[in-house]
This record gives C-alpha cells, structure tokens and sequence, in this order.
C-alpha cells in the first residue's frame, strides 16, 4: 500500500511538469486516463467489422490475395483471411494512426491493441 501512494506521488509530480496528453485530441489526461481521454474513447469511430464475419476491411484483403495469386500464377484459391480493425480512420483518429505508424508510439499500441484484442476475443467466428 505505501508503495502505491509514492508511486501515485511521483506520477502526480512527473505529469505537473510533464502532462499526458491525449493520444487523439491532445488534451491533458486526467488522473485516471490512460492514452485516451475518455471523451476521445466514447466518441471513437468504431468499425464493428468484429461483429461481421465477411466485413468490408476483410474483403478488400481477399480481392488484393487473390490478384497477386493471379498475377504470379499461382494455382488454387487461398482460404478467406479475415481482417479487423478498431476504428476509422477519420478526423483526429488519423493522428492516433500515424502516432502508431511514424512514431512508434509503443505505450498507445499497447493500448490500442488491447481495445482491438478485447473486441476480437469477443468475435465468435474467430475462436478457432
């Protein structure tokens, strides 16, 4: 318990001088946010592709496979391969992409990919 309150103590004094900030909006985050604030979070654009077993993401995914089988020659068709994201790509949440991509922002990839790895746990067609 007395750890918690130092390590609560020197997070509080490190994020006086130097705040977290949002990774979508850039606002401050506050004491119990973590990467997003909660606003950011409950405005998310989320895709649900999840909840879709032959969803748009992964379809484009099978038309490039099979292309490049095409084009190399290859005989037979590969099985369907599934694709999921967790939010569009629109507005500020293209910073978040980029933050990931470019930045290699590996603190809010954690984050993100929990969010994306909790929505796909949930996905029955994927439990296999």
């Amino acid at each position: 318990m007395r750890n918690s309150k130092i390590f609560d103590a020197l997070d509080s004094l490190v994020n006086l001088f130097i705040p977290r900030r949002c990774g979508v909006c850039g606002d401050v985050l506050v004491r119990n946010e973590r990467q997003l604030c909660t606003n950011c979070i409950q405005n998310m654009p989320l895709t649900r592709f999840w909840l879709e077993e032959r969803n748009p993401m992964a379809e484009r995914l099978n038309e490039r496979i099979q292309e490049r089988l095409v084009s190399d020659d290859i005989k037979g068709r590969e099985p369907f391969s599934f694709a999921l994201a967790l939010y569009y790509y629109r507005e500020n949440y293209r910073e978040l992409s980029k933050k990931l991509k470019y930045k290699a922002d590996i603190a809010l990839g954690r984050y993100v990919a929990a969010a994306l790895g909790r929505k796909a746990a949930s996905c029955e067609f994927l439990k296999d």
